[in-house]
């Protein structure tokens, strides 16, 4: 069963919303990006790098380990 209300435009204006508000921090935007690797993962929606873009630098080593199942040798900027 597929969700027509969920794609690309939409998760766009959601995660736009949520980050103009005054909470929104790092722990916020990894749970974003658990949530697009996940939509991407399960074939969800299509790749889209401007999604990314969107959200703040954080846990960039952490997304690599997990991408790639052990620690890798990425140093965080």
């Amino acid at each position: 069963m597929k969700n027509e209300n969920l794609n690309v435009e939409n998760i766009k204006i959601m995660l736009k919303k949520q980050m103009e508000r005054d909470d929104f921090c790092d722990d916020v935007a990894l749970f974003w990006q658990g949530y697009l690797f996940a939509l991407l993962e399960f074939s969800i929606i299509e790749g889209d790098s401007e999604l990314y873009t969107l959200l703040p630098q954080v846990g960039d080593k952490e997304c690599y380990d997990f991408l790639l199942g052990e620690p890798s040798d990425i140093e965080p900027d």
